[in-house]
């Protein structure tokens, strides 16, 4: 079984032997640059689609596999979780740790609030819901994004349960290393306490890998070549 990508006006297509090599959906698998495409050939001879969910084989499948049915119930999902987005939550009696979510998130959520025409509320119960929610700016910036984009976004937010701060990720504000650390603020207030147990070690192990292995896809995906 031979594998090989050929460049057909803007992308690098996959084939396998003398054919297109096609996802479930029967679209093409593509590459969006030859650094990209070569990954790919090497991860497809080395079976790695079952092996981890979160390779640029795997996550380039997922995105080329899309419809359009699949790409409305994506940003759905994002949006839904928006609502209770990881860092508009102000619900904590502990003060030092509510200090450090006022001092690490508070300029995120403004920022994204203004840039997307939000009038984002804090939670600050657990009975609380957002109700001027103004969805249309932001609902319109995740129609633009590619398949790959909203891969990645998507995934992102999945694990961090915050569209906010996936937002300034894809933005290249900070890295995965720092999106980990932000997402995990409450826990980390919580292990200078209590301390820090092997299982939540294991944890922590595969959320990063995790994130690592996004952001290594989202790195080749916007190597234009």
């Amino acid at each position: 079984m031979e594998f090989r990508y050929k460049k057909i006006n803007k992308y690098f297509t996959i084939f396998k032997n003398k054919n297109v090599f096609k996802t479930p959906n029967m679209f093409p698998l593509i590459a969006v640059n030859q650094k990209h495409a070569e990954i790919i050939i090497n991860q497809l001879n080395a079976k790695l689609i079952k092996k981890n969910p979160n390779s640029v084989l795997s996550l380039t499948l997922f995105a080329c596999n899309l419809d359009e049915n699949d790409r409305s119930m994506m940003k759905k999902d994002i949006i839904f979780k928006l609502k209770n987005d990881l860092t508009l939550f102000r619900n904590f009696d502990d003060e030092k740790l509510l200090n450090e979510i006022i001092k690490k998130y508070n300029n995120y959520v403004e920022r994204f609030s203004k840039k997307f025409e939000m009038k984002l509320s804090f939670i600050e119960s657990f009975n609380f819901k957002n109700k001027n929610f103004n969805q249309n700016s932001f609902f319109t910036y995740l129609s633009k994004l590619n398949n790959f984009y909203l891969t990645v976004f998507y995934k992102f937010v999945g694990i961090t349960n915050s569209a906010i701060l996936t937002y300034f990720f894809i933005l290249r504000e900070f890295d995965y290393k720092k999106l980990f650390a932000l997402m995990n603020i409450e826990n980390k207030i919580q292990q200078s306490q209590w301390g820090y147990v092997e299982e939540q070690k294991e944890i922590d192990k595969g959320y990063l890998k995790n994130l690592k292995d996004i952001s290594f896809f989202f790195e080749n995906i916007n190597k234009f070549i």
